[in-house]
């Protein structure tokens, strides 16, 4: 369980679970978004951010013998941090759950005018 890949819908709970995660067994959080979108918010090419996230995995297993990911991207098509993982959690929330959360998630950006959150391996950053 020292390579855990965390996934589910949007509003699911893994950016919540995945650091608090990390820090509870002593691994590196690598989050998707940190590594996916550049500073002007434009994705990584697919074969670039594989590239990114292979070498965050191999960073992690040699720093903290293990890491935590959470996230869906299509964009990755090889998943290659699931197939790295020797653990998957599937968040399988209901939808109306979901819903509230994301709503509320979203009239709280609108209303502070707060960009989303980013975070990467471990720390919170905006």
């Amino acid at each position: 369980m020292r390579r855990t890949a965390i996934v589910g819908n949007c509003g699911a709970g893994k950016t919540i679970l995945a650091p608090e995660r990390a820090a509870n067994f002593d691994l590196t959080h690598i989050a998707f978004d940190a590594l996916f979108h550049q500073a002007d918010r434009t994705a990584t090419p697919p074969h670039e951010f594989q590239a990114i996230l292979r070498a965050a995995m191999a960073n992690a297993d040699a720093t903290t013998d293990g890491f935590t990911t959470c996230a869906n991207y299509r964009e990755a098509m090889e998943r290659p941090s699931q197939h790295a993982a020797n653990t998957i959690v599937w968040l399988d929330i209901s939808r109306s759950f979901i819903m509230r959360r994301v709503v509320a998630r979203t009239l709280r950006r609108a209303v502070t005018c707060a960009p989303p959150t980013r975070h990467i391996l471990g720390q919170s950053i905006s």
